[in-house]
């Protein structure tokens, strides 16, 4: 390694560290290949760094990987979190709980090439999806940088090198350079339509080093050349390619980290600026592998060609506008790799268990939910204070209102009426999601909400309930209809009882009869008749109307108005009955008839039951 080179890291290193020694970067993707390196600069550079990967399954070689490298950066204080950018509650999770984030480099959703071709819609929710959530997060937080990563696909198959980000027309060669370069264009977009602060993008060409995936190019031509299987790349090794060293693409990260585009948002490429045959590659690692077979590598050429055969990086612009200068020889390079391969191959020990703190998947549903549920409740509360100011200064009767609901807890009992049920239990956010509900009048420790508690129901033991005292008959919360009125009995407790002008018989009520005042049972009875084509008057009693009198006898149902201080006195009551709509008879126990049952369905009574002559309303 040069001075000149030693002396470039160290400067670079001191001025990262002077201008971020109290930053916080989040890195997405942060287990994989390149977010890992990021991450281990980083903190290197004493960053705060919080890792957001998936973890998710790319075949047994690279979660093994995964994992180690998850466990490498725990081991020096990283953060790990498990979960998808995809997922907007993950990303709104991450920035609420790590409020410093003012860096994102962006990692995640890249997947390979043939993943993306086999499944499309994988490939648009791994890279679309992911960088849409992302930027929908950082319209809240504007003040946030943004480096994210794309590909050197973006070019072509029929593009001529070095490859210029000036190119006015390119054709993505597979569907991962379809969605990058779409990516590019939403990040432009969001940048030109929200005015995020900076977002650079860098378009990667062939990154090489240790802890690469295993269908890395350097990668799996040294596992073939160390196996002997020097056949499986051959048809590779005529190709030109710009092979970059990880450590010199981390340096280009942390650069367009710090550089502020002059239309905020730019792309650059990130490579050598070198085409080098693959050929030349194999050859070096076979030397560094020391590898004991005879035959020398075979060179053959695809036809027809289905990738580039040259292709390397006009970085021009990359090193005017943001400083970067790769130094990472291939032959250095190469020989890095090769000594940390044989190492990965001898290791002994396998990360189990992901070494992630957490998962936050379903921690940041819920959170999102609650926090959404209190928005909500918060607006209906104001509209529900608003509609109650609006109600009584025009007179209209209106159920009383209950905030700040103070509770009282009843032990090992339990009640039916369960409203809904919440996911967090904890006293405080039951209390506060009962605060805001109208219809609350309490909740168990299960997180279960009651609305109106049953008084016919007896209360069953239970894990406890906490009431709310509240007057819940001046709330309107209880289940007592007309002609039944609340009458409150306590903490959430009530009755239902006969309201005024109603008399309460075997359990019913019964409207009283007046003579000055047409009942609203006649009322409803007579309206009723009308809608239905009868004619009224064929209901109506004469005054000449006779009775016959069935000593003890009684007809069940059938009952339409009580008469009131009648004393058993069946000539006040045959007055009544008589003035009625739709009277037919009477009990001596003050109650007119609409109409009765047979005979053979009457009772034994102590009161007498009286009928009205050559009635026809005999049910």
């Amino acid at each position: 390694m040069s001075q000149f080179y030693l002396i470039f890291r160290l400067i670079l290193g001191l001025l990262l560290c002077s201008l971020g020694s109290s930053n916080t970067v989040l890195v997405t993707g942060g287990a994989g290949f390149i977010g890992y390196h990021v991450s281990r600069r980083l903190a290197g550079l004493r960053y705060e760094v919080v890792v957001l990967d998936s973890f998710l399954s790319r075949g047994v070689s690279d979660d093994s990987i995964r994992l180690m490298r998850a466990d490498q950066l725990k081991r020096i204080g990283i953060i790990v979190l498990k979960g998808s950018v995809s997922d907007p509650h993950v990303i709104e999770y991450v920035f609420k709980h790590y409020p410093n984030i003012n860096e994102v480099v962006h990692c995640a959703g890249h997947s390979s090439i043939n993943d993306n071709n086999r499944d499309p819609l994988m490939g648009a929710e791994s890279s679309l999806k992911s960088m849409v959530s992302l930027l929908d997060a950082l319209v809240k937080h504007k003040d946030v940088r943004l480096v994210y990563m794309s590909t050197s696909g973006v070019y072509g198959i029929h593009s001529e090198s070095p490859l210029s980000t000036t190119r006015s027309f390119i054709r993505p060669r597979d569907m991962l350079a379809t969605f990058m370069l779409s990516v590019e264009e939403i990040v432009s977009g969001y940048v030109q339509e929200y005015h995020l602060k900076s977002a650079v993008g860098l378009r990667l060409f062939t990154v090489y080093g240790p802890w690469s995936n295993t269908d890395n190019i350097i990668h799996s031509m040294t596992q073939s050349i160390a196996n002997g299987k020097t056949r499986d790349i051959s048809l590779n090794l005529y190709l030109k390619r710009d092979l970059t060293y990880i450590e010199d693409v981390v340096d280009g990260i942390l650069l367009a980290l710090k550089y502020t585009p002059p239309f905020g948002h730019e792309v650059f490429n990130i490579g050598t600026g070198v085409g080098t045959k693959l050929a030349m590659a194999a050859n070096l690692i076979k030397s560094d592998l020391r590898a004991n077979f005879h035959n020398t590598l075979e060179v053959i050429k695809r036809s027809p060609s289905d990738v580039p055969e040259e292709e390397y990086a006009d970085i021009s612009a990359t090193s005017e506008s943001i400083g970067f200068s790769p130094k990472t020889k291939l032959r250095n390079g190469i020989r890095k790799f090769v000594l940390w391969w044989k190492e990965y191959n001898s290791y002994n020990y396998h990360v189990e268990r992901n070494p992630a703190d957490e998962s936050i998947t379903s921690k940041a549903l819920d959170e999102s939910i609650a926090r959404r549920g209190h928005e909500f409740r918060e607006r209906l509360a104001d509209l529900r204070e608003k509609y109650t100011f609006y109600a009584e200064s025009h007179n209209i009767p209106v159920a009383k209102f209950y905030r700040h609901k103070t509770f009282k807890f009843y032990p090992d009992v339990e009640a039916p009426g369960t409203l809904r049920t919440e996911r967090n239990t904890s006293f405080e956010h039951m209390k506060e999601v009962c605060d805001y509900m109208d219809d609350c009048v309490g909740f168990n420790t299960k997180g279960e909400i009651k609305t109106i508690l049953q008084t016919s129901k007896p209360w069953a033991k239970g894990s406890g309930l906490h009431i709310a005292n509240i007057d819940v008959c001046k709330a309107g919360l209880h289940n007592c209809f007309a002609p039944r009125k609340c009458v409150y009995k306590g903490p959430a407790v009530f009755s239902c009882v006969c309201g005024d002008g109603y008399q309460s018989i075997d359990q019913n009520c019964i409207e009283k009869y007046s003579e000055h005042r047409t009942s609203n049972t006649i009322s409803d009875l007579r309206l009723r008749d009308i809608l239905s084509g009868l004619n009224p008057h064929q209901f109506m009693l004469s005054d000449s109307s006779t009775f016959y009198c069935h000593k003890g006898r009684d007809s069940p149902n059938g009952d339409l108005l009580y008469v009131p201080n009648a004393n058993k006195d069946p000539s006040i009551l045959t007055k009544a009955c008589r003035m009625t709509y739709r009277c037919v008879g009477f009990s001596t126990n003050g109650l007119l008839k609409k109409s009765m049952k047979g005979e053979n369905k009457w009772k034994e009574s102590q009161y007498d039951l009286y009928t009205v002559v050559y009635y026809d309303l005999i049910e």
